[in-house]
């Protein structure tokens, strides 16, 4: 995946690498200033509990070390043209996630199955069990980074714990720590 730059850059000052003529047509001309390789990763986030569309992001790393202004950009998927979108400011060598929409050759399902327990030395208490089944099928030619996110359940009032029981999980699970 690559994003090439469309659009004027304002309100920061960039030293062009090299002179250029312009030539006198009452027009405007736009004028590369600088081309720099930069780091992109395509990847894919599903909130299944929500919906089990599949969301498209690139996440880009700015190369500079000045800001990349906000502007027009168009987006590239192994040479082919996908969507023109807007690009929010990225920080100097610092990194911007831009959304590519739904992606249609990933399918996720969620199937939750819910029982209650007794428990105590009469059973005289319920505990309830939650199980949450996700399963993903990806149907395109190539292995893809999906980055499956589901809401854990919390005390409520007047419970004393949750207990968690992790079963399998291919690949292993990491901890989602937001921006």
């Amino acid at each position: 995946a690559r994003l090439e730059p469309c659009g004027s850059c304002r309100e920061y000052v960039y030293a062009a690498e090299s002179t250029a003529d312009i030539p006198s047509d009452d027009d405007y001309h736009g004028i590369p200033l600088m081309s720099r390789p930069a780091t992109i990763e395509l990847g894919y986030v599903v909130v299944p509990r929500e919906s089990t569309d599949v969301f498209r992001f690139v996440k880009l790393h700015n190369p500079l070390d000045a800001p990349l202004l906000p502007g027009p950009a168009d987006v590239y998927i192994g040479g082919d043209y996908l969507l023109s979108t807007d690009l929010r400011v990225a920080a100097p060598r610092g990194e911007l996630k831009v959304g590519l929409g739904v992606e249609q050759a990933i399918k996720v399902s969620r199937n939750t199955n819910y029982t209650e327990e007794s428990h105590g030395m009469l059973g005289g208490s319920l505990s309830p069990r939650h199980e949450i089944t996700i399963e993903v099928a990806n149907r395109q030619a190539r292995p893809i980074n999906l980055e499956v996110q589901e809401r854990l359940p919390t005390l409520r009032e007047k419970e004393d714990e949750i207990q968690f029981d992790l079963a399998q999980v291919d690949p292993p699970w990491t901890a989602y720590d937001p921006e």
